[in-house]
């Protein structure tokens, strides 16, 4: 080891995050990420909030921001979650951070000790259970089906924990369009897990990221609505929605909660430009057209995937096509093995996250995460051609290369 490498703590010596989601050195058709399709950006409008920003408060804009972000921004987000959620809600029960992974540091940073229990869905997005475990969490998962979290499991487990004398920190649930299953947590569900959770007393920290994003069915209320906005943390996005370069995100919570959120902060707050920028854009009926056009491009990609699977590979892969989100769920038939699957992957020039990642115990290594938002249709559909060659070649079937 170097000098250097024997100053690291034991956080900087866990495998890297990042090594997770690494690309292949050759060039592949990526079904990695969920990046915003380049053609979705909506780079005319806010170049022309940026103009006016400069314009009409430059010296502002251009300074720190403050522990809460940009005020502007929050009475915004307040009009429209009072406005989504139907309840009284304003400026104060917001923070705005860089993006919704700050906003979960800020989390278990203010709620955190070594060894205290994190309920999670089991799988979950692997950024956020690298969060917990750099904050030393015992994460406890639950796990997730076509309806959502298991919340007759979730009782049973809190029961367990009860009995040991444990009490979880919080829960933190994706239930709309879930990262990297897609389902979403049913109504029904929804009310039962609520009415748990003050039964035990259990805080959800709930992520929305892609609640926005639904192409199909009926939208049920967000858990923080039907909580009515008691013992729930929501976390949102702009990096989904409008752009991942922004790097804004923001939490939602009563002001008491949104304070000791902002009494951990050491980073002077996140920009107040690109703030202000952000709250100017969501005042024009302009973001409202925005968002069907997004919702109109991902749903033609959803189907193409979907119709690409069935065309190529439909008896190698197991899947339920979700109402929304960036993410198709895939389980290999026959118990497959998805690591050696990415490795043929990369042979034949495609590549995809591994299911392995996204759980925090025994991970389940017969499913594939497929993202689906940045690649042309055209894309995705000679990738999963490849893809399809890729699982044949495992089984000493191959395939013909002819490509689109």
């Amino acid at each position: 080891m170097t000098s250097f490498e024997k100053l690291l703590s034991h956080r900087a010596r866990l495998p890297s995050f990042w090594s997770t989601v690494a690309a292949p050195a050759v060039p592949t058709i990526s079904f990695g990420g969920g990046v915003p399709d380049p053609s979705s950006l909506p780079i005319k409008e806010l170049r022309k909030a940026i103009d006016e920003v400069l314009e009409l408060e430059p010296a502002a804009a251009l300074q720190y921001g403050g522990g809460y972000g940009f005020e502007g921004l929050r009475q915004v987000l307040a009009e429209r979650a009072a406005s989504s959620e139907g309840l009284e809600i304003v400026a104060d029960w917001f923070v705005i951070t860089s993006g919704s992974s700050q906003a979960l540091q800020l989390v278990c940073s203010t709620l955190l000790d070594p060894g205290d229990v994190v309920l999670v869905e089991r799988p979950s997005f692997s950024g956020s259970l690298w969060t917990m475990r750099t904050h030393e969490a015992q994460i406890v998962g639950i796990p997730v089906d076509a309806q959502g979290m298991q919340v007759e499991v979730l009782e049973a487990t809190l029961k367990k924990l009860a009995k040991n004398k444990k009490q979880p920190k919080f829960l933190y649930t994706i239930p709309d369009f879930h990262n990297p299953t897609g389902a979403t947590l049913s109504l029904e569900r929804r009310h039962a897990l609520v009415a748990l959770a003050k039964r035990y007393e259990l805080l959800i920290v709930e992520d929305i990221a892609y609640r926005e994003l639904r192409y199909d069915g009926v939208e049920p209320p967000s858990l923080f609505s039907v909580a009515q906005g008691q013992g729930v943390i929501q976390m949102g996005t702009f990096s989904k929605v409008m752009a991942s370069g922004l790097r804004l995100g923001w939490a939602m919570a009563e002001p008491s909660v949104v304070a000791h959120l902002v009494g951990i902060r050491t980073d002077m707050g996140t920009s107040p430009f690109l703030a202000r920028v952000v709250a100017r854009y969501l005042q024009v009926d302009s973001f409202s057209k925005h968002l069907e056009e997004v919702r109109a491009i991902y749903s033609h990609k959803l189907n193409s995937l979907v119709q690409a699977l069935e065309e190529h590979c439909p008896e190698e892969f197991q899947w339920t096509k979700p109402e929304g989100g960036f993410f198709l769920w895939l389980q290999m038939s026959g118990g497959g093995d998805a690591l050696a699957l990415l490795r043929r992957g990369y042979q034949e020039g495609v590549s995809f996250v591994p299911g392995a990642n996204f759980y925090s115990d025994k991970p389940e290594r017969d499913k594939v995460r497929l993202a689906f938002s940045f690649l042309s249709p055209a894309e995705i559909q000679e990738g999963v051609h490849r893809l399809s060659r890729a699982v044949s070649s495992m089984v000493g079937q191959p395939k013909d290369k002819e490509t689109i």
